[in-house]
C-alpha cells in the first residue's frame, strides 16, 4: 500500500514544524535557508529540524521516511526543497 499523504499534507507539516521551532509565523516553502535569507541559521542548526520532521510525517507502516538525510536537510536552499525530498521519496507527484 502507497503512502497516502498529499503534497499540500506534507507542505504543511513541514512548514509548520519550521514555524513552530522559530517561532516565526511568515515561514513558507519558499523561505531560503541562510546568512541574511528568511530562515538565518547556520549548518547545525538545520540538522535538528531532521528528527522532529520524521517525527511528524512518519506513520508505519507506509509513510516512513528512510531517505532524507541529515546532508539533504542541511543542503536545502528552501524549506520546499525538503517538501520535495520528502515527496519524491513517497512517490507523491
Amino acid at each position: 500500500m502507497a503512502c497516502n499523504y498529499t503534497r499540500p499534507e506534507i507542505e504543511q507539516i513541514v512548514v509548520g514544524i519550521y514555524r513552530e521551532q522559530l517561532n516565526d509565523a511568515s515561514i513558507t516553502r519558499f523561505s531560503r535557508f541562510g546568512a541574511g535569507k528568511e530562515i538565518d541559521i547556520d549548518l547545525d542548526a538545520r540538522r535538528a529540524f531532521v528528527f522532529p520532521i520524521k517525527q511528524n510525517i512518519d506513520r508505519p507502516p507506509d509513510c516512513v521516511i528512510t531517505k532524507l538525510t541529515l546532508g539533504d536537510v542541511q543542503a536545502a536552499k528552501t524549506v520546499g526543497e525538503i517538501v520535495d525530498a520528502i515527496c519524491e521519496e513517497f512517490e507523491i507527484a
